[in-house]
Order: C-alpha cells, then structure tokens, then sequence
C-alpha cells in the first residue's frame, strides 16, 4: 500500500508540475505574441506627433494623406489618438470634410410690402395681388368666397408684408424685424414662403415679437429652426388680429459659408509590373479610396482605358470602369497668340468609385491601343478626414494607425461633442500634425503581415505541443493509478 501510495503521489505531482510549466510557457508566448495587448503604440505601424493649441480641451486634427495612405481597414478602424502616457483617447470622425468657417455672410435688408384685405375678409385664406401704382407698389389681399360688399371692400385691414426675396443666395438662419412694434403687446409673427403667390409653405411658427416701453426689453428676431434657402421664393410675415406693423424691413442673417475641402491625393508612382498593354499597382491602402486621378503624361493626348482591381495573385480580375484619358489644348485660345504659351490644358477630370478597390489595381488600354506612346500617372483621391478628441493627459498627443485585426475605438460625434449642433467642430482649435513617422508604401507589406503570422504559426505550435503534454501526462497518471499494487510479501 506505501507503494501504491507513493506512485499515485509522485505522478500527480509530477503531473501538476508539468501543468504549471505548460501554463507558463504558454503565457510568455502569448506575451511575446500579443504585444499591443501591454504596448498599444507598438502593434501600429506609424505615428504622427500633435502641436496642440494653448489651453484647448476639445480639439480637431486633419489626417495627412499619408496616414490615409497607410491605413488597413477601409474605414478607418485602425485609426487612434493617445496621449503621452499611452492611453488611447476618445474621438470621432468628422463626416461632413469642411474648412476654416470663414466670416458670416453680411446680412442684407429688404424692403416690405403691405398686404391688405377687407376687415370681413380677414379670416379667411388669402389670394394676393400686386398693384403697381405711381411708383409704388402694394400688395391687395383678397378672400376666396363670393365677393362682399361695397362697404366691406373700403373697410382696409393690415395682415401681412410681403418681401421680394426671389435673388437672395444663400441659408438664412434668422430674421431680424426693423420696425415700430406696438409697445407693451405680443405680437405673434408667423413666416411663410411661395415661389407663386399662391402655394404658401410654413417656414417659422407665430414667435412673439415685442417692446416694452421706451427703453424696455425688446425682441425683434425670428430664428428658424433650419436653415432656409430662399432663393426664387416670396417671404411673408402674418399676425393675429388686433395689433400690427405698419411697415418693417426684414435683414437676413445667413449661415456661414464653409468650403468643403478637396480631396487628398496621394501618387502610385512607378507601377510593380508594366508592359504595353497593362500598368498594374499593389496598393498601399485598405483604406476606401474616393476617385481615381488619371494623368496623361503627353501633350495632346486622348487613350481609352479599361480599370480592373481584385484582391490577390489567385483571384481573377473585376471590372471597375472605363474612361477616357486626355490632355488638350485649349481650343478657344488663338494657337499664333501671345496667350498659347501659357494656356491652360484640359484634362480629364478624377473618377468617381462606386465600389472598393481589392488590394491590386491595373489599368489596361482599349480597343487595341497602347500605352507604349500614351504614359499615364495615377493617383489616389482620399476624402479629407478630420478627427476631434478630448485632450486628456499630457503632452505629447499622437495620431496611430496601420493595424490589422484591430476593433473600431471611434464614437459618434454627439458623444463627444455634448449638446452638439451642426457645425460646432468647425469652431474647434485645431491641432497640427506633424511629419507622418512610417512609410505608406510599406504598411500592408509582406514583411509586417509576415511577422504577425508567424508569431501566430508559433502560438499554435506551442499550444499544440501543450496538449500533446498534457495527454502523455494524463496517460500516464491514469496507468500508475490503475497499475495492481506490488506484492510485498
């Protein structure tokens, strides 16, 4: 029975033993396998360092075209912001890519014109017209049922102004009322719009305008709760009965006109296989590219291509598009004048993508052409991206990106912007980026995919190995249990 007793110990301590060193080199390979698990910044493939504005809190940064150029997932997933402890920041996308907001548009005045209508009229739906008159112009409000009487007609009511506003370009936010309000009384002002004088559209709800006393509280402005385009449209401002304006001007505030930004472009250069029927290019990005931009290098130059992409060696090609490229003269310009010279070419314009690019693309010429005589330059068009961040922590701020495998961290823009309207990140300070630390081209190359997988071949070797070990372990435990105690007589 001592033995049994000692087999049966030694096994299950040379088995536990056993566990524990498995358990361990397990671990020390997950550690050396996984190690953007305990150093985020090393699992990416490039960096960008931020200049932040003075004492900003939240702030926005344009992403270089490089950064766009080496990302690898399609939309921006391996994107992150941290801070100069390492710890990832929250942030989001800035999906409408706009510019500096630039000074508000002035606003401009106009000028209105009186409504009138018989007093018996007055509560029924109005039909207008306009009378011009000695130079002047008013506008008769009339009712829709029978005619009324004589006396009624003469019995002229007040109901609205009406402004000519068909010119204006722009959004309107807000309307300004320049005007002799009725003092100590709400006057509930309405807005409406047509482009016919006949089909009215409700643009504000009746807003109480008022002035109270001489010098008393005063409120003379309509906000709308989007903006409004007015162009080739009528404008009227309609009350209740009782009090009115006599006349008024109206000054038209407008949003502030922000630029959207063009597109960054980022060159193939030369092509990684090339004869005189094909250019072919391995991309640098899984990133969504935007538009093709497609160059004839040659003056006076017009070859029709075909675009193909797929996604390896082993797939077959996909159609993407056909186009025609060219580089003109200008025709409207005099070839013996002074201004040949230095007129400017026409060229074909960037192409429009309506599905994703695989990771190779090729351009081939059709109908027989060739590329012998007809070099192109291609280029990448990546929609401008913005991204805005709280700083948290200190300095310095740094842009990551170029991971695979990795899950999205961004959030919607109301979360980080509380209370967010359209428009609030333009007013952001930005920060600036400086030089992209990395290569593009070199992102979704063999060598860093060929890193990751071979520690991930030898993860599953290791672990493989392990329960091989265990199973022997097991095995044998299970033989020394089972084993008839030895004779001891």
């Amino acid at each position: 029975m001592s033995g049994m007793g000692i087999t049966r110990w030694d096994a299950r301590t040379w088995g536990r033993g056993a566990v524990i060193c498995v358990g361990l080199a397990c671990s020390s390979v997950l550690s050396v396998s996984l190690p953007a698990q305990a150093q985020p910044a090393s699992r990416f493939a490039w960096s960008a360092e931020l200049v932040m504005p003075a004492h900003a809190s939240m702030v926005r940064a344009s992403v270089p075209v490089a950064v766009l150029a080496g990302l690898h997932s399609d939309q921006g997933d391996d994107l992150r912001v941290v801070n100069g402890s390492g710890a990832m920041l929250p942030f989001a996308f800035v999906e409408e890519k706009t510019g500096q907001v630039p000074t508000p548009a002035p606003a401009k005045v106009f000028k209105g014109y009186p409504l009138y209508a018989p007093a018996a009229l007055a509560q029924q739906t109005p039909a207008l017209r306009i009378i011009e008159r000695d130079g002047e112009r008013m506008v008769e409000l009339a009712g829709a049922s029978s005619p009324a009487s004589a006396q009624a007609q003469e019995a002229q009511a007040l109901r609205g102004l009406l402004y000519d506003t068909r010119e204006v370009s722009g959004a309107v936010r807000s309307l300004s009322i320049r005007g002799d309000f009725p003092r100590n009384t709400l006057l509930q002002v309405s807005v409406m719009s047509s482009h016919d004088l006949k089909n009215w559209h409700l643009v504000a709800q009746a807003q109480p305008l008022f002035q109270f006393d001489e010098n008393g509280p005063v409120n003379s402005r309509i906000r709308l709760e989007t903006p409004l385009q007015l162009q080739g449209q009528y404008l009227r401002l309609s009350w209740d009965n009782g009090a009115s304006l006599a006349e008024a001007l109206i000054e038209l505030e407008f949003e502030p006109a922000v630029a959207p930004l063009p597109p960054q472009t980022w060159p193939l250069g030369t092509p990684s296989k090339q004869a005189e029927d094909f250019m072919q290019w391995s991309l640098p990005s899984r990133h969504a590219v935007q538009a093709l931009r497609l160059q004839a290098v040659g003056a006076n130059t017009l070859l029709p291509v075909r675009i193909l992409t797929r996604n390896s060696e082993n797939t077959p090609w996909r159609w993407v598009a056909d186009t025609v490229v060219y580089q003109l003269a200008d025709t409207n310009v005099d070839p013996t004048g002074p201004a040949f010279a230095s007129m400017a070419s026409q060229s074909n314009p960037s192409l429009p993508l309506h599905a994703a690019l695989g990771s190779q693309l090729r351009i081939e010429p059709a109908n027989g052409y060739t590329l012998a005589n007809n070099p192109i330059q291609v280029a990448l068009d990546y929609s401008p991206m913005q991204v805005v961040f709280v700083a948290t922590g200190e300095a310095p701020f740094q842009l990551l990106g170029g991971a695979d495998g990795v899950q999205p961290m961004r959030l919607p823009l109301s979360t980080v912007m509380p209370g967010y309207q359209a428009g609030m990140e333009n007013r952001l300070p930005e920060a600036q980026v400086l030089a992209v630390q990395g290569s593009a081209q070199t992102l979704q190359g063999p060598g860093l995919r060929q890193k990751w997988w071979n520690q991930r071949i030898l993860l599953w070797v290791i672990l493989g190995a392990a329960v091989l070990v265990l199973g022997a372990i097991a095995l044998n435990v299970l033989r020394a249990t089972a084993a008839p105690p030895p004779d001891v007589r």
